[in-house]
């Protein structure tokens, strides 16, 4: 009997070790000017747009690091994009000031990512991290940005949240008609 009741509990600790943690990641567009920075003539004018934010939750203690995040673009090829990853700290204001700021990004034209790279400070998770896509937009890639959509790339991510992540599809084609047509019905 008690070589039995060793073996079940064995058992049992063993899967807790397997069964998946409560992990889950979502994401959601947004289209919203932070800041201008035109100050030149029209053709450099560029503005900073927040278009997306990716939060992860987790229940687990368990520590868990991101080390790498991509982000695809799906929609018209562009030449260059630049994009930074800001902190969104629970119950305050979004701001994107340098204290907040996580990465910048590199723009890998052949496969239209931009790639956010933690490898000298990895971010650690806590039970809710929220991420914030800032980009800085040249007048003259705004209206093909709103023409696709993002989407972040499940391979990167901590093997937890891979297992749990539906789509990861920051949709800015929809988000922007949607704003557009609430914007011609109160005109």
């Amino acid at each position: 009997m008690k070589l039995q009741l060793v073996l079940i509990l064995f058992a049992t600790s063993s899967l807790q070790g397997v069964v998946p943690t409560d992990c889950l990641i979502s994401v959601a567009p947004h289209w919203q000017s932070v800041e201008s920075s035109c100050k030149y003539e029209d053709e450099f004018c560029s503005k900073l747009m927040l278009v997306g934010s990716v939060t992860f939750r987790k229940k687990s203690k368990e520590p868990m690091k991101l080390q790498t995040m991509r982000v695809a673009w799906h929609g018209k090829r562009i030449e260059h994009l630049d994009g930074s990853l800001y902190t969104k700290i629970p119950g305050k204001k979004f701001l994107p000031i340098e204290k907040n700021l996580v990465s910048d990004s590199n723009w890998n034209k052949a496969r239209q990512e931009l790639i956010f790279n933690f490898q000298n400070n990895p971010q650690t998770l806590g039970p809710t991290s929220i991420f914030y896509l800032v980009l800085t937009v040249p007048d003259s890639v705004a209206q093909t940005l709103k023409g696709g959509h993002f989407s972040v790339v499940k391979q990167t991510l901590p093997q937890s949240f891979q297992r749990k992540a539906g789509s990861l599809r920051i949709d800015l084609a929809q988000l922007c008609s949607v704003q557009d047509r609430n914007l011609s019905a109160a005109a």
